[in-house]
């Protein structure tokens, strides 16, 4: 089985952010800014960055990584028909390089250029006011002065998109007295149930190799009772 990299890979105790919609943002109550909190005083929503979604004892999401992650690059054509990645972690089951690793895997919607189909840069604060998004609330002025800045083409037309990014989960782990145990992992529904392509003791079963190995458990242990049942006749006999 490949190396789980940490001992103490828990969920997370403390409430971490899953979702963030940008395209929420700009909302103005009565010419103002304005932010939402849930029961629990987290923000949920500002003027300024839009929605956001909290989980609280996130159970991390695991997939095998090589250690390499690639990025969408800045002018790289996406398909907003679906999921975007901001960034993507390679590596298999068939990897040697690979490790099963946990992930936090965040979830939001972010603006593209809706001509060309890529990512777009927005210019959220600065000086100049009247091109900030955090002090004009205008999309279309942000991201034309952040794309402005760079040396990506952009159409003037935007939109948004669903995007996703994962977090490898190295460090905000439960303390080492909640650690994982053994069956954790190693069981029919346990946290690695969703990755396949290798044997997990405990979890995968292979009906002829569980009967052989239940037979061979089974003869064994009716040798050694008939070797303590031949000892213990000797002894008798030796006594007599």
């Amino acid at each position: 089985m490949p190396d789980l990299p940490y001992s103490r890979v828990c969920q997370r105790r403390q409430a971490t952010k899953v979702w963030w919609d940008w395209s929420t943002a700009g909302k103005l109550r009565d010419g103002k800014p304005y932010v939402e909190h849930d029961e629990k005083g987290r923000h949920t929503y500002l003027s300024t960055k839009g929605d956001f979604r909290w989980e609280e004892d996130v159970v991390p999401e695991y997939r095998f990584w090589n250690g390499v992650v690639e990025y969408t690059l800045p002018g790289e054509k996406i398909d907003p028909t679906q999921i975007v990645g901001i960034n993507r972690i390679h590596g298999s089951v068939n990897d040697p390089e690979s490790r099963i690793y946990p992930f936090k895997h965040m979830l939001g919607r972010q603006a593209y250029d809706a001509d060309y189909e890529n990512l777009v840069f927005s210019q959220v604060y600065g000086p100049d006011t009247d091109t900030a998004f955090w002090t004009n609330f205008s999309w279309d002025k942000a991201l034309k002065a952040g794309m402005a800045k760079s040396d990506v083409a952009y159409s003037g037309h935007y939109g948004f998109v669903d995007t996703e990014m994962w977090w490898p989960t190295t460090h905000m782990v439960s303390p080492a007295a909640e650690a994982l145990e053994c069956d954790s992992c190693h069981a029919r529904d346990g946290r690695l149930a969703a990755l396949d392509g290798f044997y997990l003791p405990g979890r995968d079963r292979f009906t002829t190799t569980d009967r052989i190995g239940l037979l061979l458990l089974a003869l064994s242990l009716a040798a050694i009772a008939l070797h303590a049942s031949i000892r213990l006749l000797m002894k008798r006999r030796t006594r007599a």
